[in-house]
């Protein structure tokens, strides 16, 4: 009866002598929407991308990583199929892209929101900022 105690004491001091001892990049979330309107005809929506967020992810088995988190809306107009929404980690201070997932939406009904979790590869050691671009019509 005695050990038990004994462990929960140990596992709570290394718990505490170890917090604080990775410090974690600095992540910098894009949060502005930006609109992107498709020249494709008069009828063409404006399908709407907003950056909620960029968090830093750490991993033992695999590269480091970011994880943006886009939401993208279609306020109005017409059903659009085959949207692409390109998500690009940018460097802050040299504008170089470091990494680029695309997230296909087959059919994008009026009204509709959308929210993705996309995985980024990136340096630790970097500064970034998202950026997001909207393709219509794509097969």
């Amino acid at each position: 009866m005695r050990t038990l105690p004994a462990l929960l004491l140990v596992a709570l001091t290394l718990a505490l002598s170890t917090a604080g001892c990775a410090s974690a990049p600095a992540a910098s979330p894009a949060v502005t929407p930006a609109s992107v309107t498709p020249v494709e005809g008069d009828e063409t929506p404006a399908i709407v991308v907003e950056v909620l967020g960029l968090t830093p992810q750490y991993s033992v088995d695999r590269p480091f990583t970011y994880l943006a988190r886009v939401q993208t809306t279609n306020p109005a107009g017409p059903e659009v199929t085959g949207v692409a929404v390109v998500v690009r980690l940018v460097e802050t201070a040299t504008g170089d892209v470091a990494d680029t997932e695309n997230i296909f939406i087959e059919r994008f009904v009026p009204g509709d929101t959308k929210i993705y979790t996309v995985r980024l590869s990136g340096d630790p050691e970097q500064e970034y900022r998202v950026e997001t671009a909207v393709l219509v019509n794509q097969s």
